[in-house]
């Protein structure tokens, strides 16, 4: 029989006590390991080619050079990877490289995969790719009043959702309030700017299983959505954690680089880089409230 033993009253076991952090010692002494750290043997490296363009149509992707140059072992295209897939329900329109147009400047159009880093560098410069701009939408405000074709093809146009919450009379309590304050609030685009960098390693094994390395708060998002850009079964594909250097929700999805780190290591073992960013946002609010007595 285990008897726990109670603090005395007025006490506390936990709080204000010091408690070692589990991770903290192979972290302070450089023994943990991060998802840039891990290498396998015969691993390639992954190269993102991105737009130039901040709005334009893809009307053609050559990849003949890149292909033929000594140490790339595969290039990619939007064309082979045509599943969308996305974390919520209303946003099932991601994908890992474009494949009809570019949305904004640094859109990932293809992917190479080569023995080193440099080679995949060179290699992305051979790639040409033909463009044809569309309208550019340079703030908020003109992505919802400038005529022309849409970054997005949706229902709300360049809004990605429309939405409308309203609890209780509330034109009634605005009434009765004693003072009303409204304003628009503009947040700017922001970087969850985390020590550590996105990265990956990706390695399929002789039957056909995918075991992917990858720098995310949320393995269980990344594990669902990788099967279904690959389309494979869920019991194909493995995804661990190793230590996470920061997050702050930036790693909370499945990205690009572990799409394309899976699919180049169809050829070899590949680690993947990619950056992206949260979008800005404007918000009008107004809110009413009575003097208390």
């Amino acid at each position: 029989m285990t008897t726990i033993e109670r603090p005395p009253a007025g006490e506390f076991s936990v709080i204000g006590k010091p408690i070692t952090k589990i991770d903290g010692l192979s972290k302070t002494t450089g023994q943990a390991r991060y998802a840039d750290d891990l290498k396998l043997p015969r691993m390639a490296f992954c190269r993102l080619l991105r737009s130039t363009r901040p709005h334009a149509r893809i009307l053609h992707v050559d990849t003949a050079k890149a292909a033929a140059l000594p140490g790339v072992y595969a290039v990619i295209t939007g064309q082979d990877l045509p599943i969308r897939y996305g974390v919520l329900p209303v946003g099932q329109d991601e994908q890992a490289l474009c494949s009809d147009k570019v949305r904004f400047v640094g859109d990932a159009v293809a992917a190479v995969a080569a023995v080193d880093e440099e080679t995949a560098e060179r290699a992305l410069d051979l790639i040409e790719v033909e463009y044809q701009d569309l309208p550019t939408y340079m703030t908020i405000e003109e992505s919802l009043t400038k005529p022309g074709e849409p970054i997005h093809e949706g229902k709300f146009g360049n809004a990605h959702r429309a939405a409308a919450l309203e609890f209780g009379d509330v034109d009634a309590a605005l009434a009765a309030s004693a003072h009303v304050f409204e304003d628009t609030y503009f947040f700017q685009g922001t970087t969850h700017l985390a020590l550590e960098q996105h990265a990956c390693v990706a390695q399929w094994d002789p039957a056909g299983k995918l075991t992917l390395w990858t720098s995310t708060q949320s393995p269980h998002y990344v594990h669902k959505e990788l099967a279904r850009a690959l389309e494979l079964r869920e019991d194909q594909v493995r995804v661990i954690a190793p230590h996470v250097g920061g997050g702050f929700g930036g790693k909370l999805f499945v990205r690009a680089d572990a799409v394309l780190a899976a699919l180049g290591a169809k050829a070899v073992v590949v680690e993947a880089e990619a950056g992206e960013h949260a979008d800005p946002v404007v918000l009008d609010h107004r809110v009413g409230g009575a003097h208390q007595a």
